[in-house]
């Protein structure tokens, strides 16, 4: 799970009032927020990427890279490079060129 910043400056505020611990008041306010979470919006707080949508402290996947690319370039031909056939295969890269996307498709 990431930590949430809005909740962690919520903790450290309501520390100051109660004297108990940033870290306690902060578990305190995730186990009553449980049913009605933070957005991934104010868990982020400043680290919003406004351009991605996402928390900029973690790396964007490479499914979220294909989606964004995608996205980005609308009916753009799609190719994809894959070893022989094997049972388990996992995306290894997303490229993005002027005239088309590749993705390379290897072995885990």
């Amino acid at each position: 799970m990431n930590a949430c910043e809005k909740c962690w400056g919520d903790a450290y505020r309501l520390s100051l009032n109660t004297g108990n611990d940033q870290s306690t008041c902060y578990k305190q306010l995730l186990e009553e927020r449980k049913s009605n979470p933070c957005s991934p919006r104010e868990q982020a707080g400043q680290f919003w990427d406004e351009k991605l949508q996402r928390d900029s402290r973690y790396p964007e996947t490479l499914p979220e890279k294909l989606v964004r690319l995608i996205q980005k370039n609308p009916g753009i031909p799609i190719r994809v490079r894959r070893p022989p056939i094997c049972e388990t295969l996992e995306i290894k890269d997303v490229d993005a060129y002027p005239d088309k996307i590749v993705i390379t498709i290897g072995t885990p």
